[in-house]
């Protein structure tokens, strides 16, 4: 389907507005399903470079063809967050500006622990960065008591992977209580045991 009809505003198509009046580019940017379609259509199209850089549909071989023609945002939430373009980042390490902080490489939701591990010198722990991923477990914490590791609210209390059994187990990290409330792994785990 292409997505670029989602994002049109009938009512100024009603009132006379062209197509490129009437849609919201940077929406369309940001989840155009087709990328043959933008492809095809670059320069025909009032695109957001840097919403299709954000895009999870845009992938690394897109990146590649357009990189030297059109402003795509390499930087902060921009092909540095994208998790499809995690393959791009670890390949094209050094080629490119990525940038690595909040809403960058330490957002990006493709990281993996490797990564993290070779790379721990460049990347953000706060909230919204390395300790809010999906990849991080408790075991990998407990590896590296190193890393500048964020526990609150929308940190590792809230999205690891833990249950009350793994707190109690762990007194002696830093858990923020009100976090772990909002946890589901832990929630899961607390619901399971009233049962």
């Amino acid at each position: 389907m292409n997505t670029i009809l989602t994002n049109v505003n009938t009512d100024l198509i009603k009132q006379g507005k062209t197509l490129e009046e009437a849609c919201d580019w940077t929406r369309t940017s940001e989840c155009i399903d087709d990328m043959k379609y933008l492809h095809t259509y670059a320069d025909d199209h009032p695109w957001d470079w840097e919403a299709v850089s954000r895009n999870p549909n845009f992938q690394m071989t897109d990146a590649l063809k357009l990189k030297d023609t059109y402003p795509l945002a390499w930087g902060q939430y921009g092909l540095s967050m994208n998790p499809s373009q995690f393959l791009l980042i670890k390949h094209y390490l050094d080629q490119f500006d990525w940038f690595w902080g909040l809403g960058g490489v330490s957002s990006n939701r493709g990281i993996s622990l490797d990564f993290i591990e070779e790379h721990s010198d460049k990347l953000d722990f706060r909230m919204g960065g390395v300790s809010s991923m999906p990849c991080i477990t408790l075991q990998f914490v407990l590896k590296h008591p190193e890393y500048a590791w964020h526990w609150g609210e929308y940190g590792l209390s809230t999205f690891l992977n833990v249950s009350p059994k793994d707190v109690e187990d762990n007194p002696d990290l830093p858990w923020d209580y009100e976090a772990l409330e909002k946890n589901r792994f832990y929630l899961k785990h607390t619901n399971s045991l009233a049962l």
